[in-house]
């Protein structure tokens, strides 16, 4: 495990709890095609060779029907045709939503957040700070009475926060982790001390105090070492690494153990679990290990089709992909794209979303320069649009035979 090598003098934590998720979660089709649930991902193929344009027409199909043919009097704007470009392929950044998702995931109070005037919640702190000064040290409820107030200075900060007053911010959070501190000298056995450590080290990384940050991270890994929270501040952890790694990318390898640590808790209990696995397909890519990066957002996708109802995965299905889309781009064949990305859609019984897919599969190789592998995939979308995408498929072709 990566926490030794990080140089802070802790203890080493506990291992995770001896449990192993499955090896792979069922797939998002797998009431189409059962067998996918346990076999490896097969449809990734060895990197597209240069094919002679007069080959094209012949390759690429999809496990669904064409729509009838109709007239091609259609009303209503044509889509604008992409433009053939020389980009490096790579999978797109992580979109805003996606991290907006990753920050709720990691706290989901900012899920529950409301928008409360600042003088109501000043008013709220108040009233804590004078209840507890009336309280006796040896009373039951002191501790969660010390709790609150650090909870309401971080709503204070929030609130702080949106109205872009920076010195009040960083002051409530200051005093939040102040409560914080004072909770965990004071109740170091109380069972809301994982709670207090995990959303202390929050606190720290909102103020930009990633040394501070680590210590409470590794504080709840070392001293709490069978609380829920534990996926969670994994995560967290490889999240700083990654970032971290933008300019030294041998923290890259920090951030894919952490990852993988919140994965050896299993998807059922692990609400970060699709987002490690959406994470470390990142984290391959950067390592230039498409192939492993392919298949993380594979099982990423995967999850989200067993898991509906776990967070974000509204916004983690499209990241993950996106993601995937852009991923096969440099390691799949064209011919074979329909399949794989029909068996990755979302509505398996409709093609729409596998249409989708292979419409992002193509701007991606246009963007990429890749004027052979784009045909392929603009004469599939051609054979199954109808209507304005139908023009705009034929606008591409007819480009791409022109060049």
């Amino acid at each position: 495990m990566a926490l030794f090598a990080l140089g802070w003098g802790c203890s080493s934590p506990a291992p995770p709890p001896a449990t192993t998720p499955p090896a792979t979660t069922p797939p998002v089709v797998a009431l189409a095609e059962p067998a996918a649930a346990t076999e490896p991902v097969q449809p990734i193929d060895d990197p597209p060779k240069a094919a002679a344009e007069e080959q094209a027409p012949a390759r690429g199909s999809c496990p669904f029907p064409a729509p009838a043919e109709e007239a091609d009097d259609y009303a209503g704007p044509m889509p604008a045709a992409p433009v053939l470009g020389s980009e490096e392929p790579a999978p797109r950044d992580v979109p805003p939503q996606a991290r907006t998702a990753i920050a709720r995931a990691l706290d989901p109070r900012l899920s529950q957040r409301r928008t409360t005037p600042r003088l109501h919640l000043a008013t709220t702190a108040r009233l804590l700070q004078r209840l507890l000064r009336a309280t006796s040290k040896s009373a039951p409820d002191r501790p969660d009475l010390i709790r609150r107030l650090a909870e309401a200075q971080v709503e204070l900060a929030n609130a702080a926060q949106q109205a872009q007053d920076g010195p009040a911010e960083k002051a409530h959070r200051r005093e939040a982790i102040r409560h914080y501190d004072w909770f965990k000298t004071s109740y170091p056995g109380d069972k809301a001390l994982d709670q207090v450590l995990y959303h202390a080290a929050l606190e720290h990384q909102r103020l930009g105090d990633l040394s501070a940050t680590r210590k409470a991270y590794l504080e709840l890994i070392s001293g709490v070492p069978h609380s829920k929270l534990l996926p969670r501040a994994y995560v967290a952890f490889g999240e700083i690494f990654f970032e971290e790694a933008r300019s030294d990318p041998t923290k890259l390898k920090l951030a894919q153990e952490f990852y993988q640590q919140a994965l050896n808790y299993p998807p059922r209990d692990n609400p970060v679990y699709g987002l490690a696995q959406y994470r470390l397909g990142h984290v391959h890519w950067r390592m230039a290990n498409p192939t492993q990066a392919l298949e993380a957002f594979v099982k990423t996708l995967q999850y989200v089709g067993s898991f509906p109802k776990a967070p974000e995965v509204k916004v983690l299905g499209p990241a993950a992909m996106d993601a995937a889309v852009h991923t096969y781009a440099e390691i799949g064949r064209p011919d074979r794209a329909c399949p794989f990305l029909h068996r990755l859609a979302a509505t398996p019984s409709s093609p729409a979303a596998t249409l989708r897919a292979l419409t992002s599969l193509g701007e991606a190789y246009l963007r990429t320069g890749r004027r052979s592998e784009a045909r392929v995939i603009y004469q599939i979308l051609e054979r199954h649009h109808r209507g304005p995408e139908r023009r705009r498929d034929r606008t591409v072709l007819s480009l791409l035979r022109a060049k």
